[in-house]
């Protein structure tokens, strides 16, 4: 009885909980799809981009699903290389929007994944404009996911 009792829990608790502390990635994905072609990519932080990518049916550009700063500060991926080739494909229009994630607590801001690498964030604020932010609340802190068009002619 006390297994069943147990199990009865623990099967209920695991259907109730949603897996989902990222509630506006079906919003964020609909914003990519209706706002890029189909042969247009995506770019970001490692713990959102590829989700919006399978959602929206946009590719990461680059192939670079995981973007975790540590991948650049080891030295793993040539962070200025990328960022090269980023721009190419900023050139080509190929490119259209990097989506980044932040968190806010009172006046700080903590950003994460590979918008912490200061060279990227410039990367960013150079060739892209930010065309839309979505927030959430998330445990007491604000959550912002910030989608940045980085596209040299409007495509839709």
């Amino acid at each position: 009885l006390l297994v069943l009792l147990s199990s009865f829990a623990a099967a209920s608790s695991f259907i109730s909980y949603d897996f989902q502390d990222f509630p506006q990635a079906e919003e964020i994905a609909a914003y990519v799809k209706e706002n890029t072609l189909p042969t247009q990519t995506i770019f970001g932080d490692d713990s959102i981009a590829p989700l919006i990518s399978l959602l929206s049916g946009r590719e990461i550009a680059l192939n670079h699903a995981d973007n975790n700063a540590l991948r650049y500060s080891s030295g793993l991926t040539d962070l200025g290389q990328t960022l090269q080739l980023l721009q190419n494909k900023v050139n080509e229009g190929e490119l259209k929007f990097v989506i980044l994630r932040r968190m806010k607590a009172g006046k700080g801001a903590f950003d994460f994944g590979i918008a912490t690498q200061q060279q990227f964030t410039d990367f960013v604020r150079k060739n892209c404009n930010l065309a839309k932010e979505f927030q959430s609340e998330w445990r007491g802190l604000v959550q912002t996911y910030e989608v940045y068009d980085c596209s040299r002619i409007m495509t839709a």
